[in-house]
Formats: C-alpha cells, sequence, structure tokens
C-alpha cells in the first residue's frame, strides 16, 4: 500500500487542488459511496475545500446561484437575504460561501461521475 500525502494546504488551512482535480482521486473507487448532490435548506451546493484538523467534519461550501434567482428581483434579494442572515457570506461575483458541519447537508446518493472528477 502507497503512502498517502495530502495536498499543500492554503493560508486558511484549506487543501489545495490541482488542476481541478484533487490529488490521489484516481486511488481504487470500490466500496465508495457517492454523494453527487449536496444541498442545504433545499438550494444545490458545491464542496469547495475543507478544513484540516478540526474536530469535526466541516466543509466550506459555495451554493448554486442559479437555484437563487428567479421569481423576480424581489424574491431573489430575499433569498439572498435569507441565507446571508443564515451566517452565509456573500459576494455579487462569487456568490454564498459558508463553512458547514456535514450533517447539515442533505446528501442525495447516486452514481459517480464520468471521466476525470
Amino acid at each position: 500500500m502507497s503512502t498517502y500525502k495530502l495536498p499543500e494546504m492554503d493560508k486558511e488551512g484549506f487543501h489545495k487542488w490541482q488542476n481541478g482535480i484533487y490529488v490521489r482521486s484516481h486511488v481504487p473507487l470500490d466500496g465508495i459511496t457517492f454523494f453527487p448532490t449536496l444541498r442545504y435548506s433545499g438550494y444545490r451546493t458545491f464542496p469547495w475545500a475543507w478544513q484540516v484538523g478540526c474536530e469535526e467534519p466541516k466543509i466550506k461550501c459555495i451554493i448554486d446561484q442559479s437555484e437563487i434567482s428567479g421569481g423576480g428581483l424581489q424574491a431573489t434579494l430575499a433569498r439572498m437575504q435569507s441565507l446571508i442572515d443564515d451566517g452565509w457570506a456573500w459576494d455579487q461575483r462569487e456568490g454564498g460561501c459558508k463553512l458547514l458541519h456535514i450533517d447539515e447537508l442533505e446528501k442525495i446518493e447516486g452514481p459517480p461521475p464520468d471521466g476525470i472528477f
């Protein structure tokens, strides 16, 4: 069995990604359960990074803005404000971002992605 080395950490204590592919993502996938869809309060989120050394399994997530928009400007702004009130950091260009405990996310099981992920 080979030695497993985690990728470098960035200045915030999160592991870096290399060329969009997690380092050592080519390990055998037998017995692994995939959750290709993660949701928070019904909105699809994407894991961005995880914090090393934390006692609880927390990951930094970005919310899918396409699910927030719709129904007019006022409705979109109301949904954004609701998420901000819930602790999401918000940037008009980047969207919402929050450090979440893994149990706060709804995990929807599915097949592994095709090709490189």
